[in-house]
């Protein structure tokens, strides 16, 4: 699983890189303990799945539990439930930008005070 989530690509005629953002993530408070991750990239995020990565992981309820394709501004929506003096609540997303392609991931910490 690739971490990044832009990738190089070539430049026409100097040989140098660019980078190029395919799929974005921007981490939303929807209301209250619901929580949504937007993705504000280029493309869809195919095959998404959104999961806690809290250690030990007991916070975070995803509304889906199977992978499924997130378009652009499309977004994955989710629970916390945060506990006095436990860790800060971490979610990680994965998914793959073609089919057959490699997974990315990336995590976030959700900061859940007001």
């Amino acid at each position: 699983v690739r971490r990044a989530e832009d990738h190089d690509v070539a430049g026409s005629d100097t040989g140098a890189t660019e980078r190029v953002v395919q799929v974005a993530w921007r981490l939303e408070r929807v209301r209250g303990g619901i929580w949504a991750l937007r993705n504000t990239g280029l493309a869809s995020a195919r095959d998404a799945l959104l999961s806690d990565a809290t250690v030990p992981p007991k916070y975070v309820r995803p509304d889906e539990v199977i992978p499924r394709d997130v378009d652009r501004d499309d977004v994955l929506q989710f629970r916390v439930m945060a506990a006095r003096g436990a860790p800060p609540p971490r979610i990680r997303v994965t998914w793959r930008e073609a089919a057959g392609s490699p997974a990315y991931s990336r995590e976030f910490t959700v900061l859940t005070a007001s």
